[in-house]
């Protein structure tokens, strides 16, 4: 295929799936932009009772506590009075729904407890809302904002109530090979004043894993995708991050009050992560050691869990300085700036593309790279992608891929960077998700999935992941979904295969929380209460969340559903709604009851027999009002009843047919009048002759017999 007709064919790909969007949307009255669903308080008045015993309370808001787009709220279990905090997540914040029943299990007296989650589904705003009941932290976080300074503490503090209490509670996370993902100061609780305090590390459970974390606390290769492009990272990542915060304290200076996003990336580039948080102050020698280990910027030398044990241990582990980031002996011009750190000059690159396609495809950098970096495992990279993409145009989305395969070529451990989207390759799915629920365009997901850029990724590794094979077998089905056009497939089919703990993105859903197929259905109950259904039941994204999260329920009936015929999308509809309405213990759903009912007529208009369709109708109007799904597929998906109306249908056909047969003859002989009283004639009279012969020659026969 010509490198222009890909780009037409993924250009047509992201529009259908940016057109089927638009039309799901016009199903929407009133919809408001994500930041009013995030920051609308309008009914945040009074408390409501969660999980049976937990009472919020609306009227007090603790913004002390917030990340994101989280609201915390005061709580109380009303069963014993204890105090609470309630955290109220919308779908913006994407939840990992699936990892709070781990968190949960912690048993750690230093991680914030979780006591009970679930969607709430009229919270601030009339809005749907993740929700996470937490032990209240009795200790205040250590900063509330960035542009605080925190207390510094001693030696002693620092060790005993700051760092071993938050090391057991990672190793805990290592144990169950889990990742926290949310290690900075701004959450973790600690009062720094008075003896014996110890440190709580706060929730990780409300948002995406480094969603909310500032640059300083991620490694330089993660600080340089975009917050919902980092992923779920590693131990070593939470490692990297406490690193910093001990650092913090250590110090009692916050660098990033006077430092900006680019000056901390760039700084760190240039002289490494322990000389951005440290500088040239002076600190006791283990504490060194530790840090030095655990902000390393080479991954293959950054300290594990092993290592910090062996460190707490009392061991000496000197370790290694990390590798220097590549410095070129001549800095490369670019957009009249000279850029000597290839990193930096990367990173350059993906902040403007189009002039980086014209740069990355000239002479002049090529003869550059050859000469300036010495590594011949980057110089076969670029070599690779130039070689590939020889023949490709450098304009439109073509020159865009370009950049990004060079970038990734020179820079092999930082994200995928295209366009104006930066991932890692194990978060696309997380990234898509984060579109979607904030409205922003996905065509550059497509287009990266089209691409297969993440497989590109792959292949550019000096050491492959483990997982290789099968990151590359995932997108590549991937991309088989993305270019099927029917309902149940396309980007959206995509986004739920790789984010598990997406929310069902439906225009129809804004201001729902939806992880399951039980709270679609109910929130459908919800929306045809409102009568706000005014086109199709199950849309787009509502097919395909079914299709990923409980494929059973929709997978035998995602044909119909998805069908232009009315009256078979409305009977897989009513199959796939009752199926869930069954599996979820069978509560009524009345409005949506009744609005299948009002758009039945074509599975009532199926029964030929006038009479037998009346009394259909009379029955189907009887159940109006019940919301039992499951009796009205009875009354209007009866086998037996539609295939004995068939039979009769049929003989009812053929009667039909005999009795025209004989009514087109009778008519055609009265069209012959002259003819026809001759014929008829000549056949009564045959017919008469016929019976006077046979009563003489009878009579003969028997005057015969009797008179010899």
């Amino acid at each position: 295929m010509q490198a222009a007709e890909v780009k037409e064919d993924i250009k047509d790909d992201a529009e259908n799936a940016e057109e089927a969007n638009a039309k799901d949307q016009e199903q929407v009255e009133d919809t408001k932009d994500a930041k009013d669903a995030v920051d609308d308080d309008t009914h945040a008045v009074g408390s409501t009772l969660f999980a049976g015993k937990f009472e919020i309370d609306f009227r007090s808001r603790l913004k002390d506590l917030e990340h994101g787009t989280n609201k915390v709220y005061s709580a109380k279990n009303s069963k014993n009075e204890a105090d609470c905090i309630a955290v109220l997540a919308p779908v913006q914040s994407l939840p990992r729904v699936n990892f709070a029943p781990n968190y949960k299990g912690m048993q750690s007296t230093n991680l914030l407890r979780l006591l009970a989650s679930g969607v709430l589904e009229d919270g601030p705003g009339g809005k749907g809302y993740m929700t996470f009941v937490f032990e209240n932290p009795e200790p205040p976080p250590i900063i509330t904002s960035w542009d605080q300074e925190p207390e510094k503490l001693s030696e002693e503090e620092l060790l005993e109530g700051f760092v071993k209490p938050i090391l057991s509670v990672l190793k805990e996370f290592h144990i169950h090979d889990m990742v926290h993902g949310a290690i900075n100061p701004k959450n973790i609780y600690m009062a720094c004043e008075g003896e014996g305090n110890e440190a709580i590390l706060g929730e990780c459970v409300s948002h995406a894993p480094s969603l909310t974390q500032h640059i300083l606390f991620e490694p330089i290769e993660r600080s340089l995708a975009d917050p919902e492009g980092r992923g779920v990272g590693t131990g070593q990542d939470d490692l990297y991050a406490f690193g910093m915060c001990v650092a913090i304290m250590a110090r009692g200076v916050n660098p990033i009050k006077t430092m900006t996003d680019e000056e901390i990336i760039r700084q760190k580039v240039e002289g490494g992560s322990y000389s951005v948080i440290i500088g040239r102050e002076r600190l006791p020698s283990g504490l060194t050691e530790f840090l030095r280990g655990v902000l390393n910027d080479d991954p293959n030398q950054r300290w594990d869990f092993e290592d910090v044990e062996k460190w707490l241990e009392g061991r000496r582990l000197s370790p290694r300085q990390s590798r220097m980031q590549y410095k070129a002996q001549r800095p490369f011009t670019f957009l009249e700036e000279k850029i000597s750190y290839l990193r930096l000059l990367v990173h350059a690159f993906s902040q403007k593309v189009a002039d980086a396609g014209t740069a990355l495809g000239s002479e002049a950098f090529i003869t550059w790279f050859k000469r300036n970096i010495d590594d011949d495992n980057l110089q076969v990279n670029v070599e690779n992608i130039i070689e590939r993409n020889k023949a490709s145009s450098k304009t439109g989305t073509m020159r865009d891929r370009y950049v990004c395969e060079m970038c990734m070529a020179m820079d092999p451990s930082g994200p995928v960077r295209y366009q104006d989207v930066s991932v890692m390759p194990r978060s696309v799915g997380n990234a898509l998700a984060y579109a979607f629920a904030h409205q922003k365009s996905v065509q550059p997901y497509a287009q990266i999935l089209n691409y297969q850029l993440p497989t590109t990724w792959l292949s550019l590794q000096l050491n492959a992941p483990a997982d290789a094979a099968t990151l590359a077998s995932q997108y590549e089905s991937c991309k088989g979904f993305l270019n099927k056009k029917m309902p149940g497939y396309g980007i959206e089919r995509v986004v739920y295969m790789l984010s598990k703990d997406a929310a069902c993105y439906s225009p129809m859903l804004r201001g729902f929380s939806v992880y399951t197929s039980e709270q679609l259905m109910f929130s459908l109950e919800k929306l045809a209460s409102k009568g706000a259904i005014k086109d199709t039941i199950l849309d787009r994204h509502m097919v395909a969340f079914l299709a990923v999260r409980d494929q059973r329920m929709i997978e035998p009936q995602i044909s119909k559903v998805s069908s232009n015929n009315k009256t078979y999308q409305i009977l897989g509809v009513l199959r796939t709604l009752a199926s869930i309405q069954k599996a979820n213990g069978g509560e009524t759903l009345p409005a949506l009851g009744d609005l299948i009912i009002e758009r039945s007529k074509p599975l009532i208009d199926r029964i030929n027999e006038k009479s037998l369709r009346e009394n259909l109708i009379k029955k189907v109007d009887s159940m109006k009002g019940q919301g039992n799904l499951s009796a009205l597929l009875t009354v209007l998906d009866n086998d037996n009843l539609l295939k004995n109306d068939a039979q009769r249908f049929i003989l009812a056909q053929r009667e039909f047919q005999a009795i025209s047969q004989k009514y087109a003859g009778l008519k055609a002989a009265v069209m012959q009048k002259k003819q026809f009283g001759l014929h008829k004639g000549r056949q009564v009279a045959m017919l008469v002759s016929t019976a006077i012969g046979t009563a003489i020659f009878l009579m003969n026969i028997v005057s015969f017999v009797f008179m010899r």
